[in-house]
């Protein structure tokens, strides 16, 4: 909704004469796309009077979402503008100059708190809630869809139903299983009689309570059901070094508008990697994205088992975030073949980061959404490393109260996690016994965690206390995973320890209401707590690492 009210916006732009938009550079060409492409802010230069057209923007959304003038909406929307005259530089940049001069204006802008009638939050639930309402919204979003895969049908009622043609707006059940659409003479058998019992049966006059959707995906599907057909990714992505680029001072104003149409292109084609894998893209907003995706979904890729054999397999969410990062290289590769003026690079490159939050499919939405909001912004771009970034935070909440969750670096450690993820096609029990024995020795393997030679001596505690040979595919991709924290941790423990040093010398120990609940009184107690938690990170991390791993490989249905 808000990417269609800027679409009215920069329609409104563009029909003006004297004013140009610069950034974002947005043409979608034919036919629906079925994701929000529109960031939240537009950039333009020229003159431009906006207070005598901000009414007829809200009348032309409204009529393009199928609003009535009844609807008491106008004053949800909250539409804000900013000026500021920019001479060029020497360098041509008034564009770069500009971007980061509105960009401070508008973040001054929006911390102003706006008072609006209790009727406009209202109108707008209802507006999206009721299905006679909608209609016009959900049809701009989803038929015709550039992918060819989203479609509804429009009962004579005007009622939406929500009808799947292979992925498309469907329930939660059937994105977290849509792996299994694949198959699609048993996947619509399932979806028809389910739907039937939905709406001829009564919830209390069923025999059986659980979903009749995954009753008779069971029935059907028997051995190929697993524990993560019934959960749901919510990812949230964000560029990394997005702000930094724009405004960089040496930054031309043709390559603000180049980096803009990539970013746009880079959103299309995410887009259409979402929907393959049988995910549904949400938003994707120039370096911004956000989707629901099943754990393991549709598309395949082949995967080494052995020194001369391969097989396919489905690609999981972390391989889905890795095709992702491949649409975003042309942006990547764009920004840093970029020069200054004196030929020198402009020395920031741009990645990506992922916040992913896996939940059981009845787990609250919101919450999932706010978790996944909280590991991107608070975890992945904050804990592993503040300048490089590039990173993915994950938390597995499964349903029967248990959750693993971890962040890292995906130049450093996402190659290695991938291997355990293959090789975790192992019984439960060697799964828990590796996991468990790291987990119970975490003491004896923190004796060489900043030891030179800890590869050595993490093999001898694979081979004393594991049973290790260099056969065993799974519990050598472990040890391999160990060996590379241990390499990551090390400099890393060195510099958190040095921070600890001098805030404990300068007195000025932060811990946490939790933590202070420890009864840590003294400077020395604190400083110790402190450097022990840093070390306790890396033993939980593999922890996590090993059973998520092992969740996405594919565990056995249990009472969920």
């Amino acid at each position: 909704m808000f990417s269609k009210l800027m679409s009215c916006i920069v329609d409104k732009i563009n029909e003006t004469e004297g004013i140009a938009i610069f950034s974002p550079v947005v043409e979608l060409g034919d036919g629906k796309i079925g994701v929000g492409l529109y960031p939240d802010r537009v950039y333009c230069k020229g003159t431009w009077d906006f207070s005598s057209k901000r009414e007829e923007i809200l009348e032309e959304f409204a009529k393009s979402v199928g609003m009535e003038k009844s609807d008491n909406f106008k004053d949800y929307f909250n539409i804000m503008c900013a000026f500021v005259d920019v001479e060029k530089g020497s360098n041509g940049n008034s564009e770069t100059k500009a971007i980061r001069e509105l960009n401070h204006l508008l973040d001054c802008m929006e911390l102003n708190t706006r008072a609006m009638s209790g009727e406009s939050p209202e109108a707008i639930w209802h507006f999206i809630t009721e299905e006679g309402k909608r209609k016009k919204l959900y049809e701009d979003a989803f038929i015709a869809d550039r992918f060819g895969d989203v479609s509804f049908t429009i009962k004579e009622n005007d009622e939406v139903t929500k009808e799947i043609v292979a992925n498309g707006y469907g329930t939660l059940a059937e994105y977290a299983s849509a792996q299994l659409s694949t198959n699609a003479d048993l996947w619509e058998q399932c979806r028809e009689v389910s739907k039937f019992i939905d709406q001829n049966i009564p919830e209390e006059e069923r025999l059986v309570q659980e979903d009749p959707f995954y009753i008779i995906l069971q029935n059907k599907f028997e051995k190929e059901i697993k524990s993560y057909h019934k959960y749901i990714c919510v990812v949230q992505a964000d560029g990394d070094n997005m702000g930094k680029i724009f405004s960089h001072e040496k930054l031309k104003d043709n390559q603000t508008s180049a980096i803009s149409a990539k970013l746009v292109e880079f959103g299309r084609k995410a887009s259409g990697l979402v929907c393959e894998y049988g995910g549904l893209p949400i938003y994707a907003g120039g370096d911004d994205l956000l989707f629901i995706a099943p754990v393991v979904g549709k598309t395949k890729k082949s995967v080494k088992i052995s020194e001369d054999k391969e097989e396919e397999r489905n690609k999981c969410i972390f391989d889905l975030l890795n095709d992702i990062d491949g649409c975003f290289s042309p942006v990547k590769n764009y920004v840093e073949e970029l020069k200054n003026s004196d030929n020198t690079e402009l020395g920031i490159s741009p990645s990506m980061s992922y916040g992913v939050s896996i939940t059981y499919y009845k787990f609250p939405l919101y919450e999932a959404l706010a978790s996944a909001r909280h590991l991107l912004f608070e975890v992945a771009k904050e804990k592993v490393d503040k300048d490089k970034k590039n990173a993915i935070a994950w938390c597995l909440q499964k349903n029967s109260g248990s959750s693993f969750s971890g962040y890292f670096s995906k130049t450093d450690v996402l190659a290695s996690f991938e291997k355990v993820i293959q090789c975790s096609n192992v019984k439960d029990t060697i799964v828990s016994a590796v996991s468990h024995k790291i987990r119970e020795n975490q003491s004896l393997l923190q004796l060489w965690l900043t030891d030179t030679s800890y590869k050595q001596r993490n093999l001898n505690f694979f081979k004393k206390y594991l049973d290790y040979n260099e056969k065993d595919r799974y519990k050598q991709s472990v040890l391999e995973l160990l060996d590379k924290l241990y390499e990551i941790y090390q400099p890393l423990l060195e510099r958190k320890d040095k921070a600890i040093e001098a805030d404990a010398g300068k007195g000025e120990i932060k811990l946490t209401p939790a933590d202070m609940a420890k009864g840590l009184f003294t400077t020395e107690q604190k400083t110790a707590y402190l450097k022990q938690s840093n070390r306790d990170d890396l033993y939980k991390m593999i922890y996590s690492m090993i059973r998520t791993a092992k969740f996405i490989n594919g565990e056995e249905v249990k009472d969920e």
